[in-house]
């Protein structure tokens, strides 16, 4: 904006206070501080966070964004922006609220909602079948880099079914439907192979064709 100085957004370490544009994820932390530096407190601003899904999927945690400010938290899964206008009261000499916004991690990656309810997803067998109280609109899956796996739009069906190998790895599967619900999924490949192995595992010929596969 004319008169401000290009916002800036970091992270806030919490034992030495320091900002960081860069914030390595510690298995079980809990939370994360963001700090926003601007001083116009006029305009409307965004915070945009990218790559959620390989977050989730090489974490295990879901990412939550609290205002402490006006006391909204807002899932990242489902809606990755965020929009707010810099509070005048709460700022620093530098411009910089250092207590307004904070990631919060959890490791419920998967909770039943109402959000989610009427939307069922099952992977077996190399089989991904997908149903719905409503149509479907779009389907993603992503490997635990963040990679695009699989991806299915305007289905248009409160069902669907889709052959599509998960193995080896994590997988997260996002289902949203043509009225914007949205649910989102784990799915362990490395168990699925581990179970595979398992019930191959007394017949040798079989297990080396498998294994071929």
């Amino acid at each position: 904006p004319e008169g401000h100085a290009t916002p800036e957004v970091f992270f806030i370490d919490s034992e030495k206070g320091a900002a960081n544009l860069i914030q390595h994820y510690t298995p079980g932390q809990k939370e994360v501080t963001i700090g926003v530096k601007t001083s116009d407190t006029r305009s409307r601003l965004s915070l945009e966070f990218g790559n959620i899904p390989a977050f989730i999927a090489s974490t295990g945690a879901k990412a939550i964004l609290k205002d402490t400010y006006l006391n909204i938290k807002q899932d990242l899964v489902r809606n990755p922006v965020y929009t707010f206008t810099q509070r005048a009261s709460g700022l620093d000499k530098q411009s910089v609220d250092k207590n307004r916004f904070i990631l919060q991690l959890t490791n419920e990656t998967v909770r039943k909602n109402d959000a989610d309810e009427g939307i069922n997803i099952l992977y077996r067998s190399g089989i991904l079948k997908i149903t719905s109280d409503e149509n479907i609109g779009a389907i993603y899956i992503y490997d635990s880099q963040g990679r695009l796996v699989h991806s299915a739009h305007s289905v248009n069906f409160t069902e669907y079914t889709h052959r599509v190998s998960l193995r080896g790895g994590i997988f997260l599967i996002q289902v949203r439907t043509i009225s914007g619900k949205l649910k989102v999924e784990k799915i362990n490949g490395l168990s699925i192979t581990l179970s595979a192995l398992t019930r191959f595992s007394s017949y040798p010929t079989d297990m080396d064709n498998f294994i071929n596969k």
